[in-house]
């Protein structure tokens, strides 16, 4: 499989080249059919990716859109690093030493050929320790009673045969929502052109793999409890196969498919686990109704030192402590909404900005003071992820509050 690597909200045109990769007309028609896509958009003789980061697979050609978050280095293998990196600390994919080392030893492995040999890799191990089984009513006609007798059907369809029971009980099934995901997705790789390998071993997992209903929307929030805990990491992956996080359209005989993730979201999980580790109240906000059926959600709020903090995450680049206008009107909306003495608007640090200050909004009608700080966090430390960033953010978080304490005195 041929391997192009761009990064995000990068262009790339008709007869582009990288590495003897060539990106050909016919792949332009493939995109230009599918026009008005929220993952990337049409520029002359070419696409522009947006905030979505990961693999799509058109045709003989994978292209892998990956982060960056560095103006100086244009090196793929380390934002490809820095993506499985996030990916695993956000529990999304689940990498070991073996397929790190695979992966960088075959360079013509794209990302895509990875989370779907990590997705049967998964499942197979779920169909060695026993797939799980739901206990469902099932009815039965025969000489025989078994459970009880449903009296209404009993009646209507024995009325001649008097030695028959009609009688419901509660049998084990596979056919429930965890082992519905998890084959619609084994379904859709099945129609996909996946390498030798990894189609052999599918071909393995759907012959032990029991046929279920595929009728189930994939969207569907299922509750995990501790019987069926060890299928959470199959089932999120086989939901991103199937969801909008990922891809699967066709037209013609043009299969598509991607695993993509938006880079806003990543980045709120990654800055949230991250403040957990060293912060005790830290949660997510619901969608709060705000007006007209609309609702508003902050990304993170915390209380530290007896204030309510919100942390708005932007997944954008800034060359100055100058953020957009509705960055910061969505920030006073938040204080406002949540009476949140401070809220910070948080930007990944590409141009080593020191962080701003804490500024105040003009005081309400009430006379209440809240504040706004910019931030910038420093997601890449030593070209890996930054695994300490929750420390420095409780040491700016500090800062601001004495600042704002000072400002008020």
């Amino acid at each position: 499989m041929k391997v192009f690597q761009v990064f995000e909200h990068q262009i790339i045109r008709i007869g582009q080249i990288q590495n003897g990769v060539l990106f050909e007309y016919k792949h332009f028609q493939w995109f230009a059919q599918r026009n008005g896509s929220k993952y990337f958009s049409l520029v002359h003789e070419g696409i522009q990716f947006k905030q979505y980061v990961g693999a799509i697979q058109v045709e003989d050609l994978t292209i892998e859109i990956l982060p960056k978050v560095d103006q100086k280095t244009e090196d793929y293998s380390l934002w490809r690093n820095f993506l499985l990196d996030m990916l695993q600390y956000c529990q999304l994919i689940k990498l070991n030493t073996f397929n790190r080392v695979h992966l960088s030893l075959k360079e013509n492995t794209s990302l895509l050929d990875l989370y779907y040999q990590l997705f049967l890799q998964e499942v197979g191990n779920l169909v060695k320790k026993g797939l799980y089984q739901t206990y469902q009513s099932e009815y039965q006609n025969s000489s025989t009673l078994k459970g009880k007798i449903a009296f209404h059907q009993h009646l209507s369809k024995n009325y001649i045969h008097r030695e028959r029971f009609y009688s419901i009980y509660q049998g084990r099934s596979f056919d429930n929502p965890f082992n519905q995901i998890i084959y619609q997705a084994l379904l859709h790789l099945f129609n996909i052109g996946l390498t030798p390998q990894l189609q052999d071993q599918l071909k393995r997992l759907l012959v032990y793999f029991p046929e279920v209903n595929t009728t189930i929307s994939p969207l569907n929030r299922l509750v995990f409890n501790r019987m069926n805990s060890h299928y959470c990491e199959a089932v999120n992956m086989a939901q991103i196969i199937l969801s909008h996080n990922g891809l699967f359209l066709a037209a013609g005989n043009m299969p598509f498919l991607g695993v993509l993730f938006d880079m806003n979201k990543l980045f709120e999980e990654y800055i949230y686990r991250q403040l957990r580790q060293v912060m005790l109240n830290v949660q997510r906000q619901q969608a709060t109704p705000f007006w007209n059926r609309r609702t508003i959600r902050p990304d993170i709020i915390l209380e530290l030192e007896g204030q309510k903090i919100i942390i708005d995450t932007k997944w954008k680049i800034l060359n100055k402590v100058n953020p957009p206008m509705a960055d910061v009107q969505q920030a006073y909306i938040y204080s406002q909404y949540f009476d949140a003495q401070q809220t910070v608007l948080l930007y990944p640090n590409v141009y080593d900005i020191m962080n701003g200050i804490s500024i105040p909004f003009q005081p309400d009608k009430t006379g209440k003071i809240y504040f706004c700080t910019v931030a910038f966090a420093e997601v890449v430390q030593y070209r890996k992820l930054n695994k300490n960033l929750g420390h420095q953010l409780l040491k700016m978080l500090q800062t601001s509050i004495k600042h704002e304490i000072s400002t008020n005195e």
